[in-house]
C-alpha cells in the first residue's frame, strides 16, 4: 500500500444553510443580517395582519375535506386525497396560528395533524375524532380564544379528549 492511497483531499463546499439565512460564511456563529431579520419580521407581521381570515379560510377547506371523508359516494382515491389534504391543512393551520399567536388553534391543529398521520381515517370512529378537532378549532376562532390555559380552552380540550376516549 502506498502513502498516496492514505491521503485525503478536503473540499470546502461552503455552507449553503448560512447563505440561505443570509449569514456570510466568514461571520461568527450566531450572526444574522439585521436586514434579513427585519424583512422576516415584516413578512410575519403582514401574514398575521390577515391571519385570522387565513385560518378561517383554511378551516373551511379542511371542513370540505372532512365532508368528503364522511361521504359514502366518494371513491377511495378521493378519500385518500382528502386525508392527505386534511393532514396538510392541519399542518398549515398549526404554523400560521402559532406565528400569529392563536396558540389554542395551533394546539388543536397540531393534535389533528398528528392524529391523521397515525391513522388510516377509514372508520367512523376516526372521523368523529377528526371532526372533534375541527369543531374545536372553529370554536376557538368564533369565540376569539387564543390561549391554552383559559377555562374555555380546558373545556374544548376535554371535549376532544372525550371524543378520543370514546371513539379511539
Amino acid at each position: 500500500m502506498s502513502d498516496q492511497s492514505k491521503t485525503v483531499e478536503i473540499v470546502d463546499l461552503g455552507n449553503r444553510l448560512k447563505q440561505k439565512i443570509m449569514q456570510r460564511p466568514d461571520d461568527k456563529a450566531g450572526y444574522l443580517d439585521p436586514d434579513a431579520v427585519q424583512k422576516a419580521e415584516k413578512l410575519i407581521e403582514d401574514l398575521c395582519h390577515d391571519g385570522e381570515q387565513t385560518i378561517n379560510d383554511l378551516l373551511a377547506q379542511i371542513q370540505e375535506h372532512s365532508h368528503q371523508l364522511i361521504n359514502d359516494q366518494v371513491s377511495t382515491d378521493e378519500k385518500r386525497e382528502s386525508v392527505l389534504n386534511v393532514f396538510l391543512l392541519a399542518h398549515e393551520i398549526k404554523d400560521i396560528a402559532g406565528m400569529c399567536k392563536f396558540h389554542l388553534t395551533s394546539y388543536f391543529a397540531e393534535s389533528l395533524r398528528d392524529y391523521v398521520e397515525g391513522s388510516e381515517m377509514n372508520v367512523k370512529e376516526q372521523l368523529i375524532i377528526m371532526q372533534a378537532h375541527i369543531d374545536a378549532m372553529i370554536a376557538c376562532q368564533k369565540m376569539g380564544l387564543r390561549e391554552k390555559g383559559t377555562p374555555e380552552a380546558q373545556e374544548l380540550k376535554a371535549m376532544v379528549k372525550k371524543a378520543i376516549e370514546q371513539h379511539g
